[in-house]
């Protein structure tokens, strides 16, 4: 809850936010090249850039290392779906404290941090991707029951809510597709299927 005070007390990024940010959008414009081979690179460059992004996030193994990395998960996902969903899908599968803290209220709600609004930022677009959309919908399950408490109008229930909206769905899942995932929802996720009804 004191990061709204880190420049006061001296701990700033040994990058600032516009290098990050920039070298990020970098990313996002090279993976979308469509050459199968790289000059920088072995295979394309959308592999290079996926294999890059679980490099980064395999190092990504403590409380403080997801508090530094999630702001910015939103554009590293948009670079490489394929490593974020992956790394997500791992760890909300396990039980660890410091992914998890993630989703701790802050005891402050003017000057503390909800990280999870961050993570939802970076699953949520998911949604129009038909590669992605299944998968990301199965993160947010996920999320949601685990029954945290939110200050915020940002939750995974309200996510899921919004996706699967009958009559105006924020996905580019057809109508059968939604009906899938709701069935599914009722065999792996009662409480959030239960929820939705």
């Amino acid at each position: 809850d004191k990061w709204f005070y880190a420049s006061i007390y001296g701990k700033e990024c040994k990058y600032s936010e516009g290098i990050i940010e920039g070298l990020l959008v970098s990313l996002i414009m090279l993976s979308s090249y469509e050459e199968d081979d790289s000059v920088f690179c072995d295979g394309s460059v959308k592999d290079c850039i996926d294999r890059l992004v679980s490099q980064v996030l395999h190092k990504v193994t403590t409380k403080e290392h997801w508090f530094t990395i999630v702001p910015h998960l939103q554009l590293l996902t948009e670079a490489s779906p394929e490593a974020v969903l992956s790394k997500l899908e791992n760890i909300s599968q396990s039980d660890d404290q410091d992914f998890w803290a993630l989703f701790d209220p802050p005891e402050d709600v003017l000057t503390g941090r909800t990280f999870n609004t961050d993570l939802l930022y970076a699953v949520e677009p998911l949604a129009w991707d038909p590669e992605f959309a299944v998968r990301a919908v199965h993160i947010l399950c996920i999320w949601s029951e685990k029954r945290f408490e939110y200050r915020m109008v940002n939750s995974p229930i309200n996510s899921l809510m919004e996706i699967l909206c009958f009559w105006h769905p924020q996905t580019c899942m057809e109508t059968s597709q939604r009906q899938d995932i709701l069935r599914m929802m009722f065999d792996r996720y009662p409480n959030t299927a239960w929820e939705l009804a």
